[in-house]
């Protein structure tokens, strides 16, 4: 996983419109939680040598990490599609994302299924 540092100052967030605002402040929050979730649920899947009981706690674990990534994942689709749709923010950012960006939205909206 590459860690991307976006930097915005307070003028540049103050000249948004307050949803712009709110969508960004929402990027950077569920960037964060999915990389947690990511890396705990890779930690919790790298089983070492255990014995039978704890190998089951590991992988009740590890099913319950992967349900919550899901769910966030989930999460963070529902935000797109309300949020950076074609109609609303979607149409002035979307033209100007570089060539793997929109490349990226356009697998996601074909993942789950979106016009």
């Amino acid at each position: 996983m590459k860690v991307q540092r976006v930097s915005l100052s307070a003028s540049a967030l103050d000249s948004m419109s307050e949803a712009e605002r709110v969508f960004f402040v929402f990027l950077g929050h569920i960037s964060n939680e999915i990389g947690i979730l990511n890396k705990l649920l890779l930690w919790s899947v790298t089983v070492s040598e255990v014995k039978a009981p704890e190998q089951q706690a590991w992988i009740t674990r590890s099913m319950f990490l992967a349900r919550v990534l899901a769910g966030k994942l989930n999460e963070a689709n529902e935000v797109l599609k309300k949020r950076f749709s074609r109609a609303t923010l979607g149409g002035s950012y979307e033209p100007d994302l570089p060539p793997a960006a929109g490349a990226a939205l356009t697998e996601i909206r074909r993942y789950f299924r979106q016009p």
